[in-house]
């Protein structure tokens, strides 16, 4: 195998981790945005729930069935899913910062990979 047909394998095995990378990156960051979105909803819930009176009936929707449900209760329920998302939406945060990072360095092996396979073509025709 000539040094040229291994740079370009290394080249090729490079560039499926970035890919690999880039996929990992897409779908924290989809997550990211659901979370985000979950979170929106429940923050309005939660207000809603804290205008009513204290002895307005809540409901809370099971299967098809509507159960009533404490408003303490209910806020409290609401209030434990808001910090689940806020966990989620935290650790998601910091692999999206590391995923972008390795990101970042696997671009660079590549663009040098890539960099040194154009001199040892420029070298090899000349």
């Amino acid at each position: 195998m000539s040094a040229i047909e291994a740079l370009r394998d290394k080249i090729s095995l490079e560039a499926n981790d970035l890919h690999s990378l880039q996929r990992d990156l897409s779908r924290n960051m989809n997550s990211r945005r659901q979370f985000a979105h979950q979170y929106s909803e429940n923050d309005l819930v939660h207000k809603e729930l804290e205008r009513l009176d204290n002895d307005a009936k809540v409901y809370k929707l099971i299967g098809p069935a509507l159960i009533r449900q404490d408003k303490v209760e209910a806020i409290s329920n609401v209030a434990k899913r808001m910090g689940f998302i806020e966990h989620e939406t935290s650790r998601l945060d910091n692999a999206i910062k590391g995923l972008e990072s390795k990101q970042d360095g696997k671009q660079k092996v590549v663009a040098e990979l890539q960099k040194k396979l154009q001199h040892m073509h420029a070298y090899v025709q000349s």
